[in-house]
């Protein structure tokens, strides 16, 4: 999957538009709700998140040493907004 690929030729990807259509008018635009939007849309939001951790994040080796799956592994999944206390 290549989410970008239409924006590297100056065009915008099916999935964003798809998205556009649906977020302003769901009703006409119900035919754009399918799943090869839904994962396109989802792929971009998974290459997006792990640029910016390559980017951003301390690493304690360079990218080409570190696997991918390590990496997606070290990721924090908790939310420092908002936390659940378990009650007895």
């Amino acid at each position: 999957m290549y989410p970008f690929a239409e924006w590297e030729k100056g065009l915008e990807p099916e999935w964003h538009k798809a998205y556009n259509n649906l977020k302003h008018n769901r009703t006409k635009n119900y035919k754009d709700a399918n799943l090869e939007n839904a994962l396109m849309s989802l792929s971009a939001l998974y290459s997006t998140v792990v640029h910016y951790y390559l980017c951003t994040a301390e690493l304690k080796m360079s990218i080409e040493e570190r696997h991918l799956l390590d990496f997606t592994q070290s990721l924090m999944p908790y939310s420092k907004l908002v936390k659940f206390i378990k009650y007895k």
